[in-house]
This record gives C-alpha cells, sequence and structure tokens, in this order.
C-alpha cells in the first residue's frame, strides 16, 4: 500500500524534475567513479548520503509526511515501514546496478571502488541509523513555498528549524565517515544486517507505540 503511496506522491506533479535529477545523480557518481581514481572513498559517502537523503525524504519531507500519516495505523505500521525501506534500497540499487554498467560500457572497466562490496554493509549501516532516528525523532521537514503558491525546489534557502530537524542524521553521517575512513573500521556484513534489522523493527515499535 505505502509502497504505491510513495511512489505517487513523488510523481506528483514534478515527473521531468524527478527524471532530470535521476540521471544528474547516475551521471555525477560515474563521473566521480571513473574520474576521481584517487578518492574512491568518496564515491561510497555518496552512496551512504544518498541512502540517508532518500529515506529522510520519503520519511520526514512534509508531503509524504502528510499523506502518509492520516492513513497509518496500528495494522499497517508494519507496511509503512518496510515500504520506505523498501523504495530505498530498491532505488540506491538501481542507480549503483546504472553506475555500474556506465561505467563497464564507456571505460570497459570494472566499478572503481576497492572492496566495493563494503558499499553494502556502508548503506546497511545508515539506514540501520536513520530507521532508529526515525523511530525515536519523527518530526516533518516543512516545504517553503515559492509566493505562497508553489513549493520552492530542494536547492534553495532552507532555515535553521529544518536544519535542526535534520542535524541527528548529519551528525550520524559524520560519525560513519570517520568511524569508515578515518579509523578503518569496517563491520561485518552479517552486523550490519542485524543492526539494520534491529533499526527497523524499533520503527515498527515505535510507531505502533504510537498508534495503539
Amino acid at each position: 500500500m505505502f509502497i504505491k503511496e510513495t511512489i505517487k506522491v513523488a510523481l506528483k506533479g514534478r515527473s521531468i524534475e524527478l527524471f532530470i535529477f535521476i540521471a544528474s545523480l547516475i551521471i555525477q557518481l560515474y563521473l566521480a567513479n571513473t574520474q576521481l581514481h584517487y578518492w574512491s572513498s568518496l564515491t561510497s559517502i555518496a552512496f551512504m548520503l544518498l541512502c540517508s537523503i532518500l529515506f529522510r525524504y520519503i520519511i520526514a519531507n512534509e508531503r509524504f509526511f502528510h499523506n502518509d500519516h492520516p492513513k497509518l495505523t496500528y495494522d499497517n505500521v508494519v507496511d509503512y515501514v518496510f515500504s520506505k525501506n523498501i523504495c530505498t534500497v530498491v532505488f540506491v540499487f538501481t542507480t549503483f546496478m546504472f553506475v555500474i554498467q556506465m561505467t563497464r560500457y564507456f571505460n570497459n572497466t570494472g566499478f572503481n571502488f576497492q572492496n566495493y562490496d563494503h558499499i553494502l554493509v556502508y548503506c546497511l549501516m545508515v539506514l540501520g541509523s536513520e530507521n532508529l532516528l526515525y523511530g525515536i525523532y519523527r518530526r516533518p521537514v516543512p516545504i517553503h513555498n515559492r509566493d505562497d503558491k508553489e513549493e520552492k525546489l530542494t536547492d534553495e534557502m532552507i532555515d535553521w528549524q529544518t536544519i535542526k530537524i535534520q542535524l541527528p542524521s548529519f551528525v550520524m553521517l559524520g560519525l560513519y565517515c570517520l568511524a569508515f575512513f578515518v579509523y578503518d573500521f569496517s563491520p561485518h556484513l552479517l552486523t550490519a544486517m542485524m543492526y539494520y534489522i534491529i533499526g527497523v523493527f524499533i520503527f515498527i515499535y515505535s510507531l505502533r507505540s504510537v498508534h495503539v
């Protein structure tokens, strides 16, 4: 149910802008992968950011928040949480595959990422933390209006309230970047999967406790 709702809200009135955003995102990741040979960590950071921003967007953006929450009940909380996670995972995985295929087609090389399977671990850790954060801290991110009539695009100035709401995610990403790329901390895939599952179940439990 909520997968369809998420796609419907995402496409509502912005199909062209969404297509341009996705195309530019794939091209930028492709260029980063092929041109920044000595900065491969930036590619993995980009995918971590993509996971965090996308999940945060389809959970907390006002358009999604006010569309989903009136329909949210105790019985469909699992569907809601799973749908948001599935949408994020599918989008990121599809983007990842596009970058790999473009790299192979245009450069006749593989994905330029040392131990690139680590990207799965990084993304699982990020998504696990995002589920934990929104299980604890659920507030919509306000949308600014252009001339009080149309929604502003995401590249326009955001206010301090929005920054405050999103600050926990930024702090989490910063800590992960330090752990993964400065101190060379590399969690095992099984550990990352368990952490992600725990985060999802905490998010579900938190929402169900509100919708009893």
